[in-house]
């Protein structure tokens, strides 16, 4: 399964969480738990950032519950 390169803030804030409140708190105060990227006016999240945080290794085989 292929992840986006970048996840949108309040997405990534959901994965650890925290509500959208906090996470952009978090942000602006430099203290958000794995890098931030501001891109314009807007604030995203590299995935390996996210993956690293919870522990997960881009080797890992992803179980897909979609598939029958």
């Amino acid at each position: 399964m292929e992840y986006p390169a970048v996840l949108g803030l309040i997405a990534a804030g959901r994965l650890l969480g925290m509500g959208r409140t906090k996470a952009y708190r978090l942000a602006k105060a430099g203290q958000f738990p794995c890098p931030v990227l501001r891109i314009g006016g807007r604030y995203v999240v590299p995935t390996r950032g996210v993956r690293a945080l919870l522990e997960y290794r881009d080797t890992e085989p992803c179980r897909d519950d979609s598939k029958g």
